[in-house]
């Protein structure tokens, strides 16, 4: 799992190459916080072909502080795994605007295995 670069920036844009299934892949991470929701959005592009791997991911909690992969529904692309978690123990398990970057960290990984 390899750490993403974030911070607690209202609005957020940037590259980052991570290592994805024996392959290393650009991304380009657009990340902007919903005032009126009160939780994070993520839209994610590869910059390789410039196409959405997908548009506004809410970072949302997970139910009795169980981190899952927010990108479950997603496997199916290929692009890894992703959690958000707490660097320390918290109920809420969801960053609010500024939190992020800061008490919960985004980790990356390969996709998993089916067997």
């Amino acid at each position: 799992m390899i750490r993403v670069p974030l911070t607690n920036a209202p609005n957020q844009r940037f590259q980052c190459t991570l290592p994805v299934n024996d392959e290393n892949i650009q991304f380009v991470f657009e990340l902007w916080y919903n005032e009126q929701a009160e939780y994070w959005m993520l839209s994610l592009t590869n910059k390789t072909n410039q196409e959405y791997v997908f548009v506004n991911l809410p970072l949302l909690a997970t139910k009795n502080a169980v981190f899952g992969n927010l990108m479950c529904q997603l496997e199916y692309k290929n692009v890894g795994i992703c959690y958000v978690f707490p660097t320390s123990e918290d109920l809420k398990s969801m960053p609010n605007d500024k939190e992020l970057g800061e008490l919960y960290l985004m980790v990356w990984g390969d996709n998993n295995e089916q067997q």
